[in-house]
């Protein structure tokens, strides 16, 4: 048993034993509240990846959109259009992975600032 869940053990046991529930009530809050932190910090850096391969897959596409694949090009406002329409979702993507890396970093500091670090 670590040092932390032996306090948190002795500060519940002496709270119940004194009848201070107050001291109960905190600690529970407080794993409540760690709980939602950590769990949704461990989900959203489990999405990074989702993330970051849309940001590649987007750049592949647009690579290709820039070379027509290799076709002939027969229709150029097409062609145009289709580079700057993929241009556009590197674009969306990146913003959407800065997004969710600037989200992950705010809910790290705020489990710090909780954790009083």
């Amino acid at each position: 048993m670590s040092k932390t869940n032996i306090m948190s053990f002795k500060n519940q046991l002496l709270a119940h034993l004194s009848g201070d529930d107050n001291t109960v009530i905190a600690e529970k809050r407080w794993r409540q509240a760690n709980s939602a932190f950590t769990s949704h910090i461990a989900q959203m850096e489990g999405k990074t990846i989702d993330f970051e391969d849309a940001v590649e897959t987007a750049e592949e596409n647009y690579k290709l959109a820039c070379i027509n694949s290799g076709n002939s090009i027969d229709d150029k406002a097409g062609y145009v259009r289709r580079v700057i329409e993929s241009k556009n979702r590197v674009t969306t993507a990146i913003q959407n992975l800065d997004d969710h890396n600037e989200e992950l970093s705010i809910l790290k500091q705020v489990l710090l600032d909780l954790e009083g670090k």
